[in-house]
């Protein structure tokens, strides 16, 4: 009886490794068909990254058919903060994602990503003098891009957010790129573009999505907007026409000058 028992545990265990080897090979073959996209985002535990996490996981951002991989790089005293983050996004079981990694090494994290979104920024101190403060953020930000230009794929699509000085810092990171194509890193003072957008809405009587193409200039909190090749959909104009339609804000608007609460921005037309 005991040799009997002892043949059906044996031939049982065999099967087990049989089945477990084949779920195995399967498992596999699946994950070879999946070649998500590996993405960063760079001072992860900004509250921006929190805000910005939710949407890339969901596939608002690159496509609800784009499996993602996505890399959350910050500062070894952020990792636990930045494990929380990963939780709440593997718990989300949005259909794009296949991974979160937490990372305080920069080439770890970067490595070989095809899109990474930069929301680095220092703060500058009371004290501190303007000169020193750029200095800072340009050395900040050239040592991040070195970094990318050296171990992301050489087709990444860069990103640059958050605050403070980051035209600056852009026009400085373009000259230490080597393998990455220039036109393939921008940078995107988007609140500035929003405000702009939103006084020419208000003075044509649209949304504020019903107006693009506005540019900004400058740095630093003064910015110069340029509405010059800016253009204004659906306006209840003498001229109507479909959805695609578009006007110059030029011809709809005279010379505007906005001062703001924290900065000075200038909306500005050249006839």
């Amino acid at each position: 009886m005991f040799n009997n028992n002892r043949f059906i545990f044996v031939q049982i265990g065999a099967e087990n490794l049989q089945t477990k080897a084949e779920i195995d090979q399967e498992e596999k073959e699946f994950k070879s068909q999946s070649n998500p996209m590996k993405i960063c985002v760079t001072n992860a535990a900004s509250p921006v990254c929190y805000h910005l996490i939710n949407g890339i996981a969901a596939g608002e951002i690159f496509g609800e058919n784009q499996e993602l991989t996505i890399n959350l790089l910050g500062e070894d005293h952020d990792n636990q903060m930045l494990s929380g983050m990963q939780m709440e996004v593997v718990d989300l079981a949005t259909n794009p994602t296949r991974g979160v990694v937490v990372s305080s090494d920069a080439r770890e994290a970067l490595k070989d990503c095809e899109a990474v979104i930069m929301l680095d920024q220092l703060v500058r101190d009371e004290e501190e003098s303007e000169d020193a403060w750029l200095k800072r953020n340009a050395d900040m930000f050239i040592n991040r891009i070195r970094v990318i230009d050296e171990v992301c794929k050489p087709t990444v699509k860069v990103l640059i957010g958050g605050n403070g000085p980051i035209n600056t810092s852009f026009f400085m990171m373009l000259k230490e790129v080597k393998n990455i194509d220039k036109k393939n890193i921008i940078t995107m003072p988007r609140l500035v573009e929003n405000q702009a957008k939103a006084i020419l809405a208000s003075k044509v009587k649209v949304k504020t999505s019903d107006v693009v193409d506005v540019i900004a200039w400058g740095d630093n909190e003064k910015y110069f907007c340029d509405i010059n090749h800016a253009r204004v959909h659906n306006h209840d104009g003498p001229i109507w026409g479909p959805p695609s339609y578009s006007r110059l804000a030029t011809i709809l608007v005279s010379k505007i000058a906005i001062i703001g609460a924290k900065f000075q921005f200038q909306l500005c037309i050249d006839y």
